[in-house]
């Protein structure tokens, strides 16, 4: 209700600006359930697969801290540990959606128009991650601060 996903979802709606997923509910339902897919197929694999992150409850808060001290390192330190505990997790839930991610991101780029791209904090550090996939295109990044 309070995340910046929310904010800026209703500051978009307020100033009428399109607002556009990288995933249909759908497809992040089903990246959830594991529906059609061998490796999580049913909604006890995917609360066995859940529990194992039970020992990383203050997981959310660090990766929160990390980013909102814009300490990249330490984001891709915590992303790390979970690519080396759960590497199966971590190419569903971050690699392999950050991967499908780059056409659509690359065009919106490569548009005129202003955007503005909302991820979840893991998803920016590391080899697989955003920042890393989108200059390896050839973009620059500028980090924004306020």
């Amino acid at each position: 209700e309070h995340g910046l996903d929310q904010h800026f979802s209703r500051r978009a709606i307020a100033d009428q600006k399109p607002i556009r997923g990288l995933e249909t509910p759908d497809e992040h339902m089903r990246l959830l359930t594991g529906l059609g897919d061998g490796e999580i197929g049913s909604t006890s694999t995917l609360a066995a697969t859940l529990s194992q992150f039970e020992t990383y409850d203050d997981l959310p808060q660090s990766i929160y801290q990390a980013w909102r001290s814009g300490d990249l390192d330490a984001m891709g330190q915590l992303v790390d540990t979970m690519a080396d505990e759960h590497p199966s997790a971590f190419d569903r839930l971050l690699a392999d959606r950050n991967l499908r991610w780059m056409n659509d991101l690359v065009g919106l780029l490569a548009g005129t128009d202003n955007v503005l791209v909302i991820v979840g904090a893991a998803h920016l550090p590391g080899q697989t991650g955003l920042l890393q996939l989108l200059e390896s295109e050839g973009l620059t990044l500028v980090r924004v601060t306020r």
